[in-house]
């Protein structure tokens, strides 16, 4: 079954933008060689978009319902009835954090895939990258230039699908100290009159919705334009 389309926009425009595609003879020999190749079931998963944007609707939900989990005295007798010790609040946001970065991560990676499949050149780029850099990915994916706020959401999605909210650390001192550097070039914008002061942009339910119906929508508009079907 399809993950859920309520949300899709299937505008059929611009497919020479969408469409860079490999020669049609080098195409034709890529595929001939796949057929021939037995490959492994992990790998047809590896390659195939629906796949990658099943998962990331569910991380989409899950972000969702998340988002509006009341944080009531329910939730606290609930965390107590398991022996939990620390804040009901902070163990929330926490999950939502994640639940959206993997959802774009996953969407992103679901229109690399969709790419590939359908013959678009992406240079180097052969194969699902396997790794949680969302700005890069959303640039290997040729999806549209984004305003600086909607890039520093990325820059956040990246850090906390590395190890934000996933460990107390990054592995390594020096990534966090790029990462705390990056998100306060790419994530904070100047207020007030004089610019000197900078916010964190936010990283709302509505700030990665947006950015995931981007994605989503680029994945049938890619479909469109080769003749597939929904």
């Amino acid at each position: 079954m399809l993950p859920l389309r309520q949300h899709r926009d299937h505008t059929f425009r611009d497919c020479g933008r969408l469409n860079r595609s490999v020669p049609l003879a080098k195409r034709k020999s890529s595929q001939m060689t796949d057929d021939y190749k037995p490959i492994s079931i992990f790998e047809r998963r590896r390659r195939a978009p629906f796949h990658f944007l099943a998962r990331a609707d569910n991380a989409r939900f899950s972000a969702y319902l998340l988002s509006t989990m009341p944080t009531d005295e329910g939730v606290t007798a609930r965390a107590a009835s398991i022996g939990y010790g620390g804040t009901p609040s902070i163990a929330l946001t926490e999950a939502f954090n994640r639940e959206p970065s993997i959802a774009l991560e996953l969407v992103i990676k679901a229109v690399i895939a969709q790419r590939l499949e359908v013959g678009h050149d992406l240079g180097q780029v052969t194969k699902v990258p396997a790794n949680h850099n969302v700005p890069h990915l959303w640039v290997i994916a040729g999806l549209p230039q984004l305003p600086p706020e909607d890039s520093g959401r990325l820059v956040i999605a990246r850090v906390y699908l590395m190890w934000a909210n996933r460990y107390p650390a990054p592995n390594r001192d020096e990534d966090g100290y790029r990462d705390d550097a990056d998100l306060w070039r790419r994530a904070h914008v100047p207020v007030g009159a004089a610019g000197n002061l900078k916010r964190r942009v936010s990283f709302a339910w509505d700030d990665v919705n947006r950015l995931y119906k981007i994605a989503d929508r680029s994945i049938w508009d890619i479909r469109k334009c080769a003749g597939l079907s929904d």
